[in-house]
């Protein structure tokens, strides 16, 4: 979906714009995804937590989400299945990021209303064909 150059700079995305909000506690990982995305041509609001991703919802108006699952507090399961019960929340994508790659791990993200799945650290092509591939089903 994207363009690398030799230099190991990224094209912008040909396509679809996305409006994404990049769910992360760590916030390295947050910022960094946040602002490839950007540099992509999408629309992205980054949140640390679970709770404020939700209050985002509203005011961002997100047609996707990227999600760790291991967030203290408001877990990335418990984010996707409160955002599932919003107005519109069926035709959200939301993408969980994980370190991990368990079967349990995958069964409990599919249970809990993900559209995809994805192993950190997954790159901004993998989380965009994720989104892609999420939203034409």
């Amino acid at each position: 979906m994207s363009e690398s150059h030799g230099d190991g700079a990224v094209a912008p995305t040909q396509g679809r714009c996305w409006r994404i909000t990049v769910v992360d506690d760590a916030v390295l990982n947050a910022d960094s995804m946040s602002d490839v995305l950007r540099a992509l041509g999408h629309q992205v609001f980054t949140a640390y937590d679970g709770l404020s991703a939700l209050s985002s919802h509203t005011h961002f108006a997100p047609d996707a989400y990227l999600l760790d699952l291991s967030m203290p507090g408001l877990s990335g399961f418990s984010t996707c299945r409160a955002l599932r019960l919003l107005p519109r929340g069926h035709l959200l994508s939301i993408v969980a990021l994980s370190g991990w790659a368990r079967n349990e791990d995958m069964a409990n993200a599919l249970e809990a209303g993900f559209s995809g799945f994805l192993l950190k650290p997954a790159s901004p092509s993998e989380v965009l064909s994720c989104l892609a591939t999420c939203s034409s089903t």
